[in-house]
């Protein structure tokens, strides 16, 4: 076998709802640690702490679409730990106030949602990590 020639990372710097600077400090230290600890920069690093969630493969990723237009409210929290067919969210008609709930195929975590509260149907609204892999093809486009 030959060995890989390197690592390949995703960092993903938090929401638009998380910009301040002691996280952003609590952050960059992290990441320079985590860098210690892998051997990209010489020093001692700190103790990394346990992950809070088990990795999960990409293809086990559910991006969860709006099938409909409408004012978008969500019935689980970010982190939440959800069930296949779990409702995440509903979107309400604004005209006739019929309600469409959306769930979401995988088990996981909860871990991504739109900021906005009008939805329009097409539009990516949440994401659920589960252990399972389901999708094939092209992950990082949808």
């Amino acid at each position: 076998p030959i060995p890989l020639a390197g690592c390949g990372v995703t960092l993903e710097f938090r929401g638009e709802a998380d910009v301040s600077h002691g996280l952003a400090a609590r952050d960059a230290q992290q990441i320079f640690h985590w860098l210690q600890s892998i051997g990209v920069i010489e020093g001692e690093p700190s103790i990394m702490p346990q992950a809070l969630y088990t990795p999960t493969p990409l293809a086990g990723s559910d991006a969860i679409k709006a099938p409909v237009s409408g004012v978008l409210v969500f019935k689980k929290r970010l982190g939440d730990l959800v069930s296949a067919g779990d409702v995440l969210a509903e979107i309400v008609n604004p005209n006739d106030q019929t309600i469409t709930p959306i769930t979401t195929k995988a088990a996981g975590k909860f871990f991504a949602r739109e900021n906005r509260r009008f939805a329009i149907a097409g539009m990516d609204i949440g994401k659920v990590a589960g252990p399972d892999a389901f999708r094939e093809g092209p992950l990082l486009g949808a």
